[in-house]
């Protein structure tokens, strides 16, 4: 391989783990904007994304889901976590789950569309983990745009993605 392609093909594996955007928060992305763009899914992580480590749902978090419901937004929570710690939050913001979801691979993003009704280009996740939430988003064929965490750990940023789709955070 020459030099030339190595560095292309270096350029488009180191893609994988980034996301195209980088925003603030989940709660700050212009949802009705990805409507608009024919998006119908929105597929989160839970921890670092939409409350602190182990925190449960807050009133904030309740009100943005039915908010994007309101939207027309079907949503699913997609967590490395087990039932215990997902099924409770799942329950206060009112959003169908797949706990215990092997990110970064695939299936479990697939198959929160299926649930949702709706095809993976119409999706969007939206997650904090490079190498979980991020790299699984574009294993999917999912694009993605990322949120530049508060937290200021350059290895994690808030990132939002999509089957064919757009990733956001």
């Amino acid at each position: 391989m020459s030099g030339k392609n190595q560095k292309n093909r270096g350029t488009i594996l180191m893609r994988m783990f980034y996301p195209d955007r980088r925003e603030k928060s989940a709660y700050t992305i212009d949802y009705a904007d990805l409507y608009r763009k024919g998006y119908r899914g929105v597929i989160f992580d839970i921890d670092n994304t939409l409350v602190p480590h182990g925190a449960p749902a807050t009133k904030e978090a309740a009100a943005f889901f039915a908010s994007l419901r309101e939207t027309g937004f079907s949503t699913c929570l997609l967590s490395n976590n087990q039932k215990p710690r997902v099924a409770p939050f799942a329950d206060a913001v009112g959003s169908i789950y797949i706990e215990n979801a092997h990110k970064p691979s695939v299936k479990n993003y697939q198959e929160a569309c299926r649930r949702m009704g709706i095809k993976e280009e119409q999706a969007v996740f939206v997650g904090d983990q490079l190498f979980t939430d991020v790299y699984g988003a574009k294993r999917t064929g999912y694009s993605d745009r990322a949120d530049q965490s508060e937290r200021g750990n350059s290895d994690r940023s808030e990132t939002v993605s999509g089957a064919h789709c757009t990733v956001l955070l």
